[in-house]
């Protein structure tokens, strides 16, 4: 008898997903090399990158019912390591956030899904046996192989090309292709990109070493940032200046971590 089952009219919802976790989906995860801590799965190394398997579950559950998400999450080869390295994190293994080169809910990943949707619920009229059977479905046909492709530094570089995500670009081909023009063509299209607004401003030394080591020129690089370089503000004002002269995005914030305030 599925033990799941056999508690479900017993426990409260929210005993039942965990019970549901434990005899059903981490047997499932663990046969496929997936390592648990609490709710979240993992797979990888430095070398190799990372694919985090997350249920999450919605701030509104109660004893009655439960709605739960399944988050995927893939840091591709050194994207953790340059985000630690940027932000200061101390934590040695990355986590799933929604800043990481990949992220993506059920909707995103499998839309075509007859069950398709952000999020499943669990109460007293659930048919938990065929719950287990989705979810599992879901992370094995699913979410795994979207991840594993992502995970692929060549496949990765390609979408975070297409999509913007310049920088992750950058970690995945400092590490796969040093010297490459690929990685000179990303840093170059970087730089115009952060120039232009350069968040976060701290990234300046770093992306003065990435120009060094892809062997391009020193160009003048901004030492500051202000919200008044926001694109709405420059819309609205026609220039920085004027959106700060008119009392916006007055503070000024230095690469070296200092700030400001500034009227123009």
């Amino acid at each position: 008898m599925n033990p799941v089952r056999a508690v479900a009219d017993a426990m409260p919802a929210p005993q039942v997903l965990s019970e549901l976790l434990r005899t059903v989906m981490h047997p499932a995860l663990k046969a496929e090399g997936l390592r648990r801590s609490g709710r979240t799965w993992r797979e990888g190394d430095a070398d190799r990158g990372w694919v985090m398997i997350q249920v999450q579950g919605s701030k509104f559950n109660t004893r009655e019912q439960v709605e739960l998400t399944i988050n995927t999450c893939v840091w591709p080869p050194a994207t953790w390591e340059m985000r630690r390295e940027i932000s200061g994190h101390e934590e040695a293994l990355p986590y799933v956030a929604g800043e990481a080169p990949f992220f993506a809910r059920p909707d995103v990943i499998a839309p075509e899904r007859p069950s398709a949707g952000e999020w499943w619920r669990l109460d007293s009229v659930t048919d938990v046996d065929a719950l287990a059977t989705d979810l599992v479905d879901f992370v094995l046909n699913d979410a795994l192989p979207w991840a594993r492709r992502h995970r692929d530094p060549d496949q990765a570089v390609e979408a975070l090309h297409a999509g913007g995500g310049l920088s992750y670009a950058i970690a995945i081909l400092r590490r796969t292709a040093a010297g490459s023009a690929q990685l000179r063509e990303v840093v170059e299209e970087f730089t115009s990109a952060w120039i232009s607004d350069p968040r976060p401003i701290t990234l300046r030394p770093h992306l003065i070493r990435w120009r060094q080591e892809a062997g391009l020129p020193e160009v003048p690089l901004p030492e500051v940032w202000s919200p008044s370089m926001s694109a709405h503000l420059v819309s609205q004002f026609g220039s920085p200046e004027a959106a700060r002269a008119a009392g916006h995005g007055i503070h000024m914030y230095s690469w070296d971590g200092r700030t400001w305030q500034d009227r123009g």
